[in-house]
């Protein structure tokens, strides 16, 4: 005899994960355990428990999660990161568009990035940086900046650069040495109609 819950339709299934994903009191925990209770409950769970990908100092273990995702399990679960999170790299020796590049490279369907450093006086991007050509990241349409501070504005261009199917920028911080470049491309690329709309 089938137990009640093995018969639920996917559909009913799908939606009790997502609401336990969005219930601020549950943890990824919580998620791992759901995906154990059956076939059905399996990959809306882990679609849910990989969705975020947090990485910050220190860099060890930024190298590390990295390593994980590149490994036979982390390979499986690649597929379902669509959104990637930069905390306070900044802490560490080394240029940060390295960490940017090697993460983004392992998430194929990222759609969102966001880096969020705890000092907007410290300068993101280091002089080894310039002059540098990064791949691009074709499926991130989405940018949150949370105090960042770039140390030219030609460093603001090569992170976007990165992004060329970029379509909304996040700012939620007023100070910015590069504000005026902001608006003189926004205005500039507006009429061309390939221009992302800026969130301040």
């Amino acid at each position: 005899m089938k137990r009640p819950i093995a018969s639920l339709p996917q559909e009913i299934v799908d939606h009790i994960v997502e609401c336990l994903a969005a219930d601020d009191t549950s943890t990824k925990a919580d998620l791992a355990r759901t995906a154990l209770v059956g076939r059905a409950w399996y990959l809306p769970s882990q679609r849910h428990l990989y969705k975020t990908q947090l990485f910050g100092p220190p860099l060890k273990s930024f190298v590390s999660r990295l390593a994980w995702f590149h490994g036979s399990h982390g390979q499986r679960v690649v597929h379902h990161v669509r959104e990637v999170q930069f905390w306070r790299l900044d802490a560490d020796e080394g240029a940060f568009l390295q960490y940017w590049a090697a993460a983004l490279a392992t998430f194929p369907s990222v759609q969102e990035v966001g880096i969020h450093f705890h000092n907007a006086e410290l300068q993101m991007l280091q002089e080894d940086d310039v002059g540098v050509h990064y791949p691009s990241f074709p499926s991130v349409t989405t940018l949150r900046l949370s105090n960042v501070a770039f140390a030219t504005c030609h460093n603001l261009r090569l992170l976007t650069r990165t992004l060329p199917n970029l379509t909304s920028v996040y700012m939620d911080r007023g100070r910015w040495a590069c504000g005026e470049l902001v608006d003189r491309e926004l205005s500039r690329c507006s009429g061309q109609g390939a221009c992302p709309s800026l969130h301040r």
